[in-house]
């Protein structure tokens, strides 16, 4: 592993993975547990995998993408803090492409968990399921 805040172990949390799959009822590609300082890999399905030339290269990859998370954050702090100042928070941000859907479900305190979906899913089902798991 390199010198990085990134772990990559498709069992860290095996339960949130089943409760992923379980809810989004068909393929995911992705789920990644996130802070505004780190992440980590908790479940990257072989299609995801096959998408980079080595593990090294599949880091790279997220690790860019994890550097734009405080986009995330200032939205959120947006919409609640100034644009919808009656709302406590933002639960979820999802983008809808045309490659898949990317969900960004705040489970806690600035903590998150980013799940990559077919274009055709239902995000609802996978938000609740894993506002329920955050609950136990």
């Amino acid at each position: 592993m390199t010198d990085r805040d990134v772990s990559f172990d498709p069992v860290v949390d095996e339960e949130l993975v089943e409760t992923v799959k379980a809810a989004a009822d068909g393929p995911v590609f992705v789920v990644v547990e996130f802070t505004p300082d780190e992440f980590s890999v908790t479940y990257a399905s072989s299609a995801t995998r096959d998408m980079y030339e080595d593990e090294d290269a599949m880091y790279d990859y997220f690790e860019s993408v994890h550097e734009y998370v405080n986009l995330d954050l200032t939205e959120i702090d947006l919409f609640t803090e100034n644009l919808f100042p009656v709302a406590d928070d933002v639960r979820y941000i999802t983008t809808a492409l045309d490659i898949g859907k990317m969900i960004r479900v705040y489970v806690g305190d600035r903590r998150g968990v980013f799940v990559g979906l077919p274009t055709e899913a239902e995000v609802e089902p996978v938000v609740e399921a894993l506002f329920d798991e955050s609950d136990r």
